[in-house]
């Protein structure tokens, strides 16, 4: 049965007066604690984004799920619908949305998000698109056929592998912020944090790289012309080290040691990650592990900082020459 036939009323039966009133109490109850979801996403939100947690709990992710028993993906589930709602407005409703149609529509921009949303509910004539509405306006509008169901982040043409937190908090403690990520977009930023980022659309290999520590975990694959992203993204930070842009940086990328654009990195202290990174999908549920080992490769002056907060996950290989060598 299409899913729009199971959102269609049918009525079979009589209600009684007494089970229409209970009907209608009952309706009250999920339309009020429908409409809280927005409140909650909101206070997540603040207490996240101000670290209102922090005289108790390390993490965010801890407090949520000391506090009150919510997952982390729980947790970014309801700080997104928080975020869209502002970006629609009031065009959209909390009773005709759902966390999938949230999911679907972080396919496209927040400035594209409410003319789709609106441009599916009038194709359709309802206030409650089904999933297959949504993303038939939605392949329209970016020309692929993609769905947030697949298993597209796992290809090794992926350009979407979100972190876990656990690494770029290493990186956090070794640079003692994160100023930049000039290749995310506002799902990763959640728990990255980054003071700025650029998204695919901003096209962060155009735009300035300008006194700042950085992370960096550049998009996988090959461009248009088959030049690897990794050598491209690489060889960008490594000249803006030397130049003086960047003060110092953390870079996540595949451990492909035979490659000619990996040759450079030699240079800079590596940490061999001990077994694959299992990275995050768009629902920030760790994956299947991917098909390549990783390393991390910190550029700049706080080498000890980094054997320090990265020795956790695998084989810190110093540059030739380096005091420490070889750090298990």
């Amino acid at each position: 049965m299409p899913a729009e036939a199971l959102l269609r009323p049918i009525a079979h039966h009589v209600l009684t007066t007494d089970e229409k009133n209970r009907l209608k109490n009952l309706e009250g109850q999920i339309e009020a604690a429908v409409e809280m979801i927005k409140s909650i996403g909101d206070a997540l939100l603040e207490i996240r984004d101000s670290r209102l947690y922090r005289q108790e709990f390390s993490t965010f992710d801890q407090y949520c799920l000391a506090r009150w028993s919510i997952s982390r993906p729980r947790a970014y589930q309801l700080i997104d619908m928080s975020k869209l709602a502002g970006q629609i407005g009031a065009r959209i409703r909390y009773t005709s949305i759902t966390e999938a149609h949230v999911r679907e529509l972080k396919r496209v921009g927040p400035d594209d998000q409410a003319e789709i949303w609106e441009k599916t509910k009038q194709r359709f004539e309802t206030d409650r698109p089904s999933m297959r509405q949504l993303q038939e306006i939605i392949n329209e509008h970016t020309g692929k056929t993609e769905t947030n169901s697949g298993n597209v982040l796992l290809s090794s043409d992926s350009v979407e592998w979100y972190t876990p937190e656990e690494y770029t908090n290493a990186a956090r403690a070794t640079m003692n912020d994160i100023e930049l990520d000039p290749a995310s977009n506002p799902i990763a930023n959640n728990w990255i944090r980054a003071r700025r980022y650029f998204t695919e659309q901003d096209d962060g290999l155009s735009l300035p790289w300008e006194s700042c520590a950085v992370w960096l975990n550049p998009p996988y694959g090959t461009t248009d012309t088959g030049e690897s992203n990794q050598e491209k993204w690489t060889r960008r930070l490594i000249s803006e080290f030397e130049c003086g842009n960047v003060t110092q940086a953390c870079c996540l990328v595949n451990s492909a040691t035979g490659n000619q654009w990996f040759q450079p990195l030699w240079s800079f202290p590596i940490c061999f990650v001990s077994s694959r990174i299992k990275f995050l999908d768009r629902n920030c549920e760790k994956q299947a592990q991917p098909t390549h080992s990783n390393v991390v490769v910190y550029i700049g002056p706080n080498k000890a900082a980094f054997v320090h907060n990265f020795r956790q996950f695998g084989t810190i290989v110093l540059p030739k020459g380096g005091s420490l060598g070889v750090v298990a």
